[in-house]
């Protein structure tokens, strides 16, 4: 309990209080606010003639004072130094960048926190010190906990180490782990020249998504377990026949016509002599949803209450636009154009002006987004900040968000695919939604308006 000159007031009334600023009704000026005896409103301290209490006594900012007559972020200052070293030894080892990001970071209360309580701060120490050094192997050497991996990111992010792509990275060492319990070498070769090369190139594009590194994994998986499953029948690589694959499609391994690349390969390379490996029933398409459940979905979503913004944002997306959260959670601001009161977003080659309340939403949430790690960095782009500094939010964990407010994001995106497709012709389909024009046509099969019908609906939309 701290009492002003009016009474009494709780701790967090007192603290907020000493943050506050506003304009002074006297001097005009920014300043701490209060309500002095003697004076019909609040002003600030030097208009009143008060005292410079809760001042700190090194910037003089007035704030609410951490640790001995200092301000927060003051504090924080000392403690990065202590940490990080001087400027000297910081530009030494490349940590300018990170320095400056903690030192500005939205609340010095809770990077201080932060600091005190993460695992990874020892780790940061040695590497100021230079006593390790600053290189994605020393990362790639520790264990790979949550706090290593969002230091690891966090020096990325602020130019203390290249960046990569933290997926393909992972899948690296995965696959080098993987080959020492099986260390077949057409097994090894498949690995780096086939699955290995192929997720490389993928990577040149843009990070590697988990679809696309849990593949490559059940790839790997399936093709070891058919060169084991081989093994026990004292049959090789070179000596498989026909009624062997017959044999290993028929068993029970739910994945074993993922085995059918790694058996093309070998066959491509004459480690097999030329056999048939069917790719096996494809997965069929999800029955598309009732329309009035996907307009109460999308209703619910734009106008009911207790919604986080980018929860409610990324399920419209999902449920009205056909995106998948792969794609949803790398938007960036560079996908938004907003010119007065006109909101667009770029999927493809052209802009979707988003009719309201949608474009509200939106603009909520490029308003209220934040980076929600320790540090506020300048390069603040991600539509859907992740918890690491410098990424995105996670397709894996968006998607989870939006499964709570009882969204499937792989049937309601096929609903929305199908409904579209339905009203809207291939060319234009693909052009608006960023996706592939077979994969647009195949679609519009799906919905019973094939290729063919595109220039009779552009005629009519022409009034020809």
């Amino acid at each position: 309990m701290a009492h002003w000159p009016e009474g009494p007031v709780c701790s967090t009334c007192y603290h907020r209080a000493l943050s506050a600023k506003g304009t002074c009704p006297a001097c005009r000026q920014i300043r701490r606010l209060l309500r002095y005896p003697g004076f019909t409103e609040a002003i600030c301290r030097d208009c009143a003639g008060a005292t410079d209490d809760h001042v700190c006594g090194q910037c003089g900012a007035e704030e609410a004072l951490q640790q001995r007559g200092l301000c927060g972020r003051c504090v924080l200052g000392r403690r990065l130094s202590e940490l990080l070293g001087d400027e000297a030894q910081r530009a030494r080892v490349g940590l300018d960048g990170l320095f400056d990001a903690l030192h500005g970071a939205r609340s010095a209360k809770d990077t201080l926190r932060w600091l005190a309580d993460s695992p990874a701060t020892p780790i940061l120490a040695r590497i100021a010190s230079g006593e390790l050094p600053c290189s994605h192997d020393t990362f790639d050497a520790l264990d790979p906990n949550l706090a290593v991996r969002h230091l690891q990111h966090l020096l990325v992010a602020t130019g203390a180490l290249p960046r990569r792509d933290p997926g393909l990275a992972r899948l690296e060492r995965w696959i080098e782990a993987f080959l020492t319990i099986h260390p077949d070498p057409a097994l090894r070769t498949f690995a780096h020249w086939i699955v290995l090369r192929r997720c490389r190139r993928t990577s040149n594009r843009a990070p590697l998504g988990d679809g696309t590194i849990n593949h490559a994994k059940r790839e790997l998986r399936s093709a070891a377990a058919l060169l084991d499953w081989l093994a026990g029948r004292d049959t090789s690589l070179a000596s498989i026949k026909q009624a062997d694959v017959d044999a290993w499609l028929a068993g029970p391994l739910p994945d074993r016509y993922v085995a059918r690349s790694f058996a093309r390969w070998a066959i491509e390379r004459e480690l097999t002599p030329k056999l048939e490996f069917p790719a096996g029933r494809k997965t069929a398409i999800t029955p598309a949803l009732a329309v009035h459940d996907r307009v109460a979905l999308a209703q619910r979503l734009l106008h009911e209450g207790g919604i986080e913004t980018r929860d409610r944002v990324a399920g419209v997306l999902v449920v009205l636009f056909a995106q998948p959260v792969t794609r949803i959670a790398s938007l960036t601001l560079d996908d938004i154009a907003i010119d007065h009161d006109t909101v667009a977003i770029r999927f493809g080659e052209t802009a979707v002006t988003l009719p309201p309340p949608l474009a509200g939403h939106l603009g909520e949430l490029i308003a209220d987004r934040r980076e929600r790690a320790a540090a506020s960095l300048p390069a603040r782009r991600w539509l859907f900040p992740g918890g690491s500094a410098g990424r995105p939010i996670g397709a894996l964990s968006l998607s989870r968000r939006l499964k709570r407010l009882g969204i499937d994001c792989h049937a309601r995106r096929l609903a929305a695919l199908v409904e579209i497709a339905g009203h809207v012709p291939a060319p234009v389909l693909a052009d608006l939604l960023g996706i592939n024009i077979l994969t647009a046509t195949r679609w519009a099969e799906i919905a019973g308006r094939p290729w063919g019908d595109y220039p009779t609906l552009r005629s009519r939309s022409n009034g020809r």
